[in-house]
């Protein structure tokens, strides 16, 4: 553990970056490796990293199930009704 860590993960201002990097998008398991490898020097904000990255996983493998059909034939039908031309950009 570094002198600037608390060795509690909550309170580490670096290890909260790193696993904010890792959950910001896709990240490859290269891009994974090397963040974890600058978490190495804590044992409990490595334990928070993994815990994060096995969180994502099962998530992201529990959530395919895919919208009725109906569903989505209502909102494609919704997004073909609207006019781009109507739409503001600083309604977005």
């Amino acid at each position: 553990m570094n002198n600037q860590c608390p060795g509690v993960p909550e309170q580490c201002d670096h290890a909260r970056q790193v696993i904010g990097a890792a959950l910001d998008g896709f990240v490859g398991s290269s891009r994974l490796t090397i963040l974890r490898t600058e978490l190495d020097h804590c044992r409990p904000c490595l334990q928070a990293f993994d815990l994060e990255m096995r969180f994502r996983v099962v998530m992201s493998q529990g959530c395919i199930e895919k919208a009725p059909i109906e569903l989505r034939v209502r909102i494609t039908e919704a997004l073909a009704r609207i006019d781009l031309n109507e739409v503001d950009v600083t309604d977005l």
